[in-house]
């Protein structure tokens, strides 16, 4: 009896733990997004982006080739992966009150 409440406790334990571990990866994509589309409108602007600035943690090179799976016109040199060009499809609005440092 002990081992299977035992069992069965590891196991919502281990549930949650997958939850969380979605909800981070998510959470990271959809900043990976906000900091790719601010990248895009920093171009536009013609204004020098700098990820801390505006509290990304990212890699440069990382931000660029998220934008590149948006618009590959603002980076051509990028050669996406078939998985960064799957993943264009992510409605995330843009960040129209922000604005390039």
């Amino acid at each position: 009896m002990q081992e299977s409440r035992l069992r069965r406790h590891r196991e919502q334990d281990t549930a949650a733990l997958k939850a969380m571990q979605h909800e981070r990866k998510n959470e990271g994509h959809k900043q990976l997004t906000y900091a790719a589309m601010e990248l895009m409108n920093c171009v536009n602007e013609k204004i020098e982006f700098v990820p801390a600035d505006f509290g990304f943690a990212f890699p440069l090179e990382k931000i660029q080739r998220r934008a590149a799976a948006f618009n590959n016109s603002f980076f051509p040199h990028i050669k996406l992966t078939q998985a960064e060009k799957s993943d264009r499809a992510v409605d995330y609005p843009l960040l129209t009150n922000r604005t390039c440092a």
